[in-house]
């Protein structure tokens, strides 16, 4: 009887980094089409609704080079990347780029969101705007190593840690903008509590607080810090599950934004 071979750490990361994204895409799926119509019918998406349409193809785009990748990962590079041909490398910076791009779009948004309820303070936001320019130009470092890996060790080296240099840029300035919009949605409803009854302070509470958490971008935070410890680990299936769960995160934390946006009372800005 033919014993089954063994998978290696990239195969397994794979296969359940896929499973993962394809589950997470369909349930962004729908959050996408459940915001669109909130937003269709209430007339406040406009530009902010082709943001989410982008944001959601790039994470299709994305899942659907996954797949492609699984592919090569299970029958034809043996799960090992010491036989990557050129294709590979290419997917991996195609897929990289998709992913960037999303994570880049998401902070714009929620750096506008900081923008606009800190009453359009400029002062507010030169620092993330500085940190997103910072790891703006480390995606595109990202991206371009993938093609130049067989030019020396430099560009390896270069390929190797610019996502950790990258990540952990994102990461700081991701947790600036979330402390300073949960501070801000923190303080402006402590001001209106104090001009409610007691019974609508006990029934907002909880809402509030989801309400702050999902604004401020924690869930986008959370994930980028989990995907950072993961890649300090150096198992590469832990590295791999990480990556794909957070590429579609991200783009759900920004669509979740929009949507209790669109379900406020208000204007969507």
């Amino acid at each position: 009887m033919p014993s089954i071979p063994q998978l290696t750490d990239l195969q397994k990361g794979t296969i359940w980094g896929e499973y993962a994204e394809v589950f997470l895409l369909g349930i962004y799926t729908c959050l996408v089409v459940v915001t669109l119509r909130a937003g269709l019918r209430k007339g406040r998406l406009h530009l902010i609704g082709w943001f989410i349409i982008v944001v959601h193809w790039l994470t299709i785009c994305r899942v659907a080079l996954g797949l492609y990748v699984l592919y090569r990962v299970m029958f034809i590079d043996g799960g090992s990347p010491a036989n990557y041909q050129i294709t590979d490398y290419v997917l991996h910076g195609i897929r990289q780029g998709c992913t960037l791009v999303t994570a880049h779009l998401a902070d714009s948004l929620f750096i506008w969101r900081l923008y606009v309820i800190w009453s359009r303070n400029v002062r507010i936001v030169l620092l993330p705007m500085f940190l997103f320019s910072c790891s703006a130009t480390g995606a595109v470092v990202i991206v371009t190593s993938n093609f130049f890996l067989a030019k020396g060790p430099l560009y390896a080296a270069i390929h190797l840690w610019a996502p950790y240099a990258t990540l952990a840029v994102v990461i700081v300035n991701t947790c600036y903008v979330t402390v300073l919009v949960a501070g801000r949605l923190w303080w402006m409803g402590r001001m209106l509590h104090k001009m409610e009854s007691s019974e609508k302070i006990r029934k907002s509470r909880y809402q509030g607080t989801i309400t702050a958490l999902v604004q401020s971008g924690s869930m986008y935070t959370i994930a980028v810090g989990l995907c950072l410890m993961s890649g300090i680990k150096r198992n590469i299936a832990i590295i791999t599950v990480t990556g794909d769960v957070t590429a579609v995160v991200v783009g759900i934390s920004a669509t979740l934004l929009v949507l209790v946006r669109c379900d406020s009372e208000r204007d969507l800005w």
